[in-house]
């Protein structure tokens, strides 16, 4: 079987692409790149926001596709941004973590989704990870908020707390959610086969 995830999102790709790697032994599938941008409807329901994306994502591919999008909801803020992270990292960057008082509940949850369509149907995988949010940006891998969120399940529990920025993309993805949300879609699309 022949998918595509699409995303203009480079970084995303690679992430993706080094999870079907080591997923994809036993399976007959292929997941091809599909590089192009769906415009995301401003919508705070994740599962509804993904199944949009990935119908638009299919609509421009007109083959099977699926998508991805995360989202982070911050106590502090009202469980904002949520799915708007996009508009709402384009306001506050690297300062997210510094908007928050000293003492002040900094717990957040970050939501991983796929949602796979093929025309006809659409399938969503979704996980959340819990988390707090750093005072200040710490390490310089990932993108988006991933100098800021600190999982409470971390792959080294005998390191100190790291954020998704200061692990590598091996330990973030095996703590992230990326890894079992896309190995759940895989699952659906083309299950290993026995032997």
């Amino acid at each position: 079987m022949r998918v595509f995830f699409v995303t203009k999102n480079e970084r995303k790709w690679e992430e993706c692409e080094a999870i079907v790697a080591k997923l994809k032994a036993g399976r007959d599938i292929e997941v091809l790149w599909g590089k192009y941008e769906i415009e995301e409807i401003l919508e705070t329901d994740h599962d509804k926001l993904i199944r949009e994306k990935a119908l638009k994502a299919w609509e421009h591919v007109r083959a099977p596709v699926f998508v991805e999008h995360g989202g982070l909801q911050i106590n502090y803020f009202n469980l904002l941004p949520g799915t708007l992270v996009q508009p709402f990292w384009r306001a506050m960057e690297q300062d997210l973590g510094a908007k928050i008082p000293p003492g002040v509940d900094r717990g957040a949850v970050s939501l991983r989704g796929a949602c796979y369509c093929d025309g006809r149907t659409r399938k969503v995988f979704q996980v959340e990870r819990k988390g707090v949010i750093a005072e200040q940006p710490r390490g310089s891998a990932g993108f988006h908020w991933d100098p800021l969120f600190i999982p409470d399940d971390q792959p080294d529990p005998s390191r100190p707390a790291r954020t998704y920025a200061e692990m590598t993309q091996e330990e973030k993805l095996s703590v992230s959610g990326s890894h079992e949300v896309i190995g759940a879609l895989l699952d659906h699309l083309s299950p290993k086969k026995a032997g």
